[in-house]
This record gives C-alpha cells, sequence and structure tokens, in this order.
C-alpha cells in the first residue's frame, strides 16, 4: 500500500553539480569561510517558509556537506548522471527531484529553486519572494534586478568590426527607462506548471525584485572573488 502523502507549503531545491569548466568544483570552495553550497542552505534553513530543502547532486562532496546538517528539513538527492551533463537543464533537475521527493511521500504546494551560485542571497529575499507568491496566487515568480546599463547601448559586432543595433538616440544613463533582467537567484513555481510547460520562467511570471548586491552570480574566478570582498569587508 502507498505511503500516505504529506502536503507541505514550501519545498527548496538547491542543485549543485559537481563539474564545472569555469570555475572547478566552485559549489564546494570555501567562499569566506565556509563552501559556497552552505550559503544557500544556511539562508533556506533560517525561514519557517521553506518547509524542506532538497539538495540535489551527484559530488560526494556536496552529499557529505549536506549530511552534516543532520536536520529533518534537509533531504538528499542522488542526481542521475544524465542529469550532471553541461547540457542537462535545470528545470528537469527539479523536476526529478519534485518526482523523487513525491515517492519519499512529500507533496509541495509550491518549489522554490535556489541555485549555490547566488550566494548573497538572503533569508529576506527568500521570504520576500515566497509572500509575494502567496499574496498574488502566482504560478510563477521569478527574481529580477535592475540592468546595469541600458540595453540600447547594447548590441553586435558584424564582420568588419562594426557594432550594430547600437540605440543612440539614448545618450545617457538616466535619460534610459528602467530595465530589469533575470539574476538567476530565485525561481518559484507550482508543481503543476512545472510539470505541464516544464518551464522556469512561464509567460505568467511575476517578478520579485532584488539589489545588485543580491544579485551577484559567481559564473568564474571574478565573481568569485568579488563575492568574497563583498562578504569580508563590505
Amino acid at each position: 500500500m502507498r505511503e500516505e502523502i504529506k502536503r507541505i507549503g514550501t519545498l527548496a531545491i538547491i542543485p549543485a553539480r559537481k563539474d564545472s569548466k569555469r570555475l572547478p568544483r566552485k559549489n564546494v570552495l570555501a567562499l569566506a569561510g565556509k563552501p559556497l553550497i552552505n550559503w544557500s542552505i544556511d539562508e533556506a534553513l533560517k525561514t519557517q517558509l521553506v518547509d524542506l530543502v532538497v539538495v540535489t547532486s551527484d559530488d560526494e562532496e556536496v552529499i557529505s556537506i549536506a549530511k552534516a546538517y543532520q536536520s529533518p528539513r534537509v533531504e538528499i538527492i542522488q542526481r542521475p548522471i544524465e542529469l550532471a551533463t553541461d547540457t542537462a537543464k535545470s528545470v528537469d533537475v527539479v523536476i526529478h527531484a519534485l518526482i523523487e521527493m513525491e515517492a519519499r511521500g512529500v507533496w509541495p504546494e509550491r518549489v522554490v529553486l535556489l541555485q549555490p551560485t547566488s550566494p548573497l542571497r538572503t533569508v529576506s529575499d527568500i521570504e520576500g519572494a515566497v509572500r509575494l507568491f502567496v499574496e498574488m496566487r502566482a504560478d510563477n515568480i521569478v527574481s529580477v534586478c535592475e540592468v546595469d546599463h541600458p540595453t540600447a547601448w547594447c548590441g553586435k559586432v558584424d564582420e568588419n568590426l562594426g557594432l550594430v543595433g547600437i540605440d543612440l538616440s539614448v545618450s545617457r544613463s538616466q535619460e534610459a527607462e528602467k530595465e530589469y533582467r533575470l539574476n538567476g537567484a530565485i525561481y518559484i513555481v507550482t508543481p503543476y506548471t512545472l510539470k505541464e510547460q516544464r518551464q522556469l520562467v512561464t509567460s505568467s511570471a511575476k517578478v520579485f525584485m532584488m539589489d545588485k548586491r543580491g544579485s551577484l552570480d559567481i559564473d568564474d574566478i571574478f565573481d568569485f572573488k568579488q563575492c568574497e570582498f563583498f562578504l569580508n569587508y563590505l
């Protein structure tokens, strides 16, 4: 007989793949005194708005770090090889974790994806996004931040090294309308939307705004050192 499903409010999923080309082993690199992955786990555990934190990884070191919490609120999923490649999509990793948790007898109202590469995302950011999701009765929330430079100043370089697509009518950044970009820090979606659309950002997505500091994303060693500076000195 199948185990009765325990329904919870929020399931946070933190994916941490072993390999990273631009910054090898970045998820376990020590950032201001603790592994990068810990920053996201710690912030997720600080709020009671998150019922369970799932760490999904193919990395035994990441799994050991997660086990060390010895918390009933932390679940660990051994990610299959096919979902640990460069071409694997984040949405497929999230859906796999959701299905695995269902098999363990847990089903959430909402899923929050917290990528470990956004270590400056705070518990306040997480709580703010979850509350917005509930208040708006949304089926999808994504975090955004203001762009550093107007997109009017962005273009392509042609074969003759010419810059094309630039809007020269915008001469000062102060003249441009405010624009926002996805910052990759927080995605919230209902399980139904995940399974039906297989997207983390849907056409009905609402936005949760974050500041520049919290939006820092670690992709390479420059990002890592910049983040380390913020944590140590600011």
